[in-house]
């Protein structure tokens, strides 16, 4: 697994020292494509292993295996396959361990360096006026990437979750995410929307059905908070989409939301049918962004 960044929480009430209470890998816009620690303890369902990147004196500044790196971060006792990143962006052979990472002549001539490396990451998003960085500091009650737990409420685990890391969460396993992997006649993606088992044909609870109550019909459908990169839309036609197409439902002509009710992870929503045609389908629109 690469990671693109990470998001923590604290605790900083021990009596020596701090610890991590929770801890996610997240993706390059914040989506969770994974979860590492909940209370303080490693998950089951952590990945087996993650790729990161780090700096050569962080890495290993002293020869010896398992010897610290550079501010004692024991990389070498708990990594391995260690590899310099180059500036023709390729990743150069395994160095011994026994080396120190920074010594003359253990790096490849053409090595990519932490200077160079933050320029062109600054010129590639941040050239120009109108995109350059602006983004004030701000509180630790306002922080969510490094969460003080002794100053704003623990939300490091919540937030938007890739596919893969959905499935991971809830012990699922897919053919992908636009394969039926249970066969119910629901890809992977729809159950992924309306948080149902990939795994179980019979879980379909979540899916929109159609009631209705005192000569009025209503839609309702339950949805997975969690989801990244995924949307969905209401759509509506007369005759399934033979002469008439599928279109957008407008909220106010087509449909008004009756209700919102959020139960952890998932969002029971109802909504009223408005219009008069005698014949009117109803679909909900699923697809990745």
């Amino acid at each position: 697994m690469v990671v693109c960044g990470i998001r923590f929480s604290y605790d900083t009430s021990l009596s020596v020292g701090s610890r991590v209470v929770s801890l996610v890998l997240v993706d390059e816009d914040d989506n969770i494509t994974a979860r590492i620690v909940s209370n303080g303890m490693l998950r089951s369902d952590a990945p087996a292993s993650i790729k990161l990147v780090t700096l050569s004196f962080l890495a290993g500044n002293n020869a010896g295996l398992n010897a610290p790196g550079g501010d004692d971060y024991p990389f070498k006792l708990n990594a391995d396959n260690f590899r310099f990143l180059q500036n023709d962006d390729t990743l150069s052979a395994p160095v011994d361990e026994a080396l120190s990472f920074t010594a003359s002549g253990v790096a490849p001539a053409n090595v990519l360096g932490e200077q160079l490396a933050l320029s062109d990451y600054l010129q590639a998003r941040y050239s120009t006026a109108p995109t350059a960085y602006n983004i004030a500091d701000t509180v630790q009650a306002f922080d969510i990437r490094i969460q003080n737990k002794a100053a704003r409420t623990d939300n490091v685990l919540d937030g938007p979750a890739t596919f893969a890391a959905w499935l991971a969460l809830n012990g699922f396993t897919s053919g992908g995410i636009n394969t039926d992997t249970d066969l119910d006649g629901s890809i992977d993606l729809i159950e992924y929307f309306f948080n149902q088992s990939t795994n179980d044909g019979a879980d379909n609870g979540n899916l929109p059905v159609v009631t209705s109550a005192s000569g009025e019909k209503f839609l309702v459908f339950t949805t997975n908070n969690t989801v990244a990169g995924v949307s969905g839309i209401l759509q509506n036609s007369n005759d399934l989409g033979i002469a008439d197409t599928w279109e957008t439902a407008v909220e106010g002509v087509d449909y008004e939301v009756v209700s919102n009710v959020v139960n952890g992870a998932e969002t029971t929503t109802t909504v009223r049918l408005l219009g008069t045609a005698p014949n009117s389908f109803w679909r909900h629109s699923i697809s990745s962004n």
